[in-house]
């Protein structure tokens, strides 16, 4: 559904965000990473929990001491954790995620968050009117 919905955009040259982790994940390969790699573009992962690591200056690490995600706040002072899916560095996706940034986070990420919710109305009421 995911990959789909990305197919469908009319846009060549975009990188996707994912409400999800990328490499910031147990197995080193979250839904940002699988986006990304079926696409073959540049993909970040931007979550609003830690799943895998610890976090070190800002940065979240691995048990060897990795690199995984970076912290970044939200204006409203909440912490999210952006990292590398697909084709694109950590330095770039944290600078591209702090760009999007609105009130309670990226701006591309609640915006699909406020569509989906929509559909997702839509679909619960025509089901119900028939």
């Amino acid at each position: 559904m995911v990959l789909r919905a990305i197919r469908e955009l009319r846009a060549n040259d975009y990188v996707c965000l994912v409400d999800a982790h990328g490499i910031a994940h147990p197995r080193r390969f979250g839904l940002a990473c699988y986006v990304g790699l079926a696409l073959d573009r540049p993909t970040i992962g931007v979550a609003k929990s830690l799943l895998y690591g610890q976090v070190e200056r800002g940065r979240v690490v691995d048990k060897e001491g990795r690199i995984l995600a970076e912290l970044v706040k939200t204006s409203g002072g909440k912490t999210i954790y952006v990292s590398v899916g697909h084709k694109i560095s950590l330095k770039d996706a944290a600078l591209i995620v702090k760009h999007c940034m609105g009130s309670g986070g990226p701006v591309p990420i609640r915006l699909a968050h406020d569509e989906v919710t929509k559909r997702k109305w839509q679909l619960k009421n025509s089901n119900q009117a028939s």
